[in-house]
């Protein structure tokens, strides 16, 4: 199989809040000027959602950002 493929793979074996993290960090290490992120901690335990809460306000500072939360 090609290495695509094993991503793919690899990322299907993650579970839902897993994958969902994985996507918002891929979409934040780019340091978007602009963020539109749509329910971005659905689906993420509370433990993790607190974190990825925490990082994203860091990560957003100065920057325009649009979140729906619910």
């Amino acid at each position: 199989p090609s290495t695509e493929a094993m991503r793919l793979d690899k990322f299907n074996r993650l579970s839902g809040g897993q994958q969902k993290k994985l996507m918002l960090e891929h979409v934040l290490a780019d340091e978007p000027d602009i963020l539109l992120l749509d329910e971005p901690f659905k689906g993420l335990d509370s433990e993790t959602k607190a974190h990825t809460v925490n990082t994203v306000m860091k990560l957003i500072l100065g920057k325009t950002a649009i979140m729906v939360l619910f």
